[in-house]
Formats: C-alpha cells, sequence, structure tokens
C-alpha cells in the first residue's frame, strides 16, 4: 500500500475524526482509503478532517473519491475539511477549482477554532479557512 493513515483525535464520541494520510494515494489505493473511512461514517461520524500535508502524491482518482465522502457526510448534514499545505497537492486542488468545494485550514486547530467547539456542519464562508 502506498498511503499509510492514522486517527489523530475524536471529539464528541465519532461526531468529528481528524485523519493524517500521507505517502501516495492513487487509483490502486484510493479504494483501500474509502474501506478504512466507511466503518467511521457507519459509525456515526459526521465531520471529517483530513490531514493530507505527509502526501506526496494524490491523483485525480483519489479527488473523486474525497468527493464521494464529502457527498455521503452532507447527505447526513455533515462536512469534510482538508488542511493542506504540500503546494503540488493544492496545485491539483486548484486547477480542478476543487478548492471552491472544500474547506483548507491552516492547521488541525485553525479548524477546531472555527468551529467553535460546536461540530455542526460547514464554517461559515471564510472563517479560518485558508
Amino acid at each position: 500500500m502506498k498511503f499509510e493513515m492514522h486517527r489523530d483525535q475524536e471529539v464528541a464520541g465519532n461526531e468529528l475524526v481528524v485523519l493524517h494520510i500521507c505517502g501516495e494515494l492513487d487509483i490502486d489505493c484510493a479504494p483501500a482509503l474509502q474501506e478504512a473511512v466507511r466503518p467511521l461514517l457507519d459509525q456515526g461520524c459526521l465531520h471529517l478532517l483530513l490531514e493530507i500535508d505527509g502526501l506526496r502524491h494524490l491523483d485525480s482518482f483519489s479527488l473523486g473519491t474525497f468527493l464521494g465522502l464529502r457527498q455521503r457526510l452532507r447527505a447526513s448534514n455533515g462536512s469534510m475539511s482538508l488542511v493542506c499545505h504540500v503546494p503540488t497537492v493544492r496545485r491539483l486542488f486548484h486547477i480542478t477549482n476543487l478548492e471552491r468545494v472544500f474547506e483548507f485550514y491552516d492547521s488541525v486547530a485553525a479548524f477546531v477554532t472555527a468551529k467553535g467547539g460546536h461540530f455542526n456542519g460547514p464554517a461559515a464562508e471564510g472563517t479560518g479557512a485558508s
């Protein structure tokens, strides 16, 4: 497997889950990411924060996986946000216009601050997002 993932923190039960993902995420391993996250969603995770600063590579298939996860969360009044400072990865979100779809935060702490400890939907536009 080209990527590694670990669960960092949990707030309010399973309502918010922070996952750190590193390595390379592509068509070969994106389904494994989806399978790893599915039980979290089934257990009640409503808000997913992916810290992807450790990713060296992300392909379009993986972007589709991210979109699918986001869609499932939004169907349950949840959200999916990202922490990413890797220029090549951020550029992919920029050229695909997905930086308008996903909220980006400077850090996990910035996300938590923007949410004010209340995880009941996406943060107000522009609040704490980068």
